[in-house]
């Protein structure tokens, strides 16, 4: 039997940065009115008032439930905005540039054809594979505002 507490799970897991969403125990709504039971044993103080207060506020098990899904929720999104990668690629396939979801370019890679053309034309690739990218980007954003909505317990 626990005491409900569980500090392990209080902070980010190191290796994957995950919030474990808090369960509640099976006995939780019984240790609830255990606690209001036992209160009434105790003197009536300011301490008292807001311990009964706190008792009495403690989220309901759908509650518990809702934002635990609310959580999975948001960190899936998360994980999906962290990994997301957009590829742009030059009409003539000279350069490919991949940018992440705030659009900072993470590779960029030249065909070997690409040191044969001026600077101009080698610039002139990289701002077309950098566009091709954010286009890209900006199609996938329909996905990231489905995944958000409902969070934080109001649709959007």
């Amino acid at each position: 039997m626990s005491d409900g507490h569980r500090p392990e799970e209080d902070s980010p897991n190191p290796i994957t940065g995950r919030v474990e969403p808090y369960e509640a125990d099976e006995d939780y709504e019984e240790r609830l009115a255990q606690g209001l039971e036992a209160l009434d044993s105790l003197p009536r103080d300011d301490d008292w008032e807001h311990t009964k207060r706190v008792i009495e506020n403690a989220p309901s098990r759908a509650e518990i439930d809702a934002a635990a899904q609310a959580l999975a929720q948001a960190q899936e999104l998360l994980s999906a905005l962290t990994e997301a990668r957009y590829t742009g690629v030059d009409p003539d396939g000279l350069v490919k540039v991949v940018i992440d979801t705030g659009g900072r370019i993470q590779d960029v890679e030249f065909d070997v054809a690409a040191v044969r053309v001026g600077a101009r034309t080698a610039a002139e690739s990289i701002q077309a594979a950098w566009i091709a990218a954010e286009q890209e980007r900006d199609a996938d954003s329909a996905r990231f505002e489905a995944m958000s909505r409902g969070l934080g317990g109001q649709d959007r």
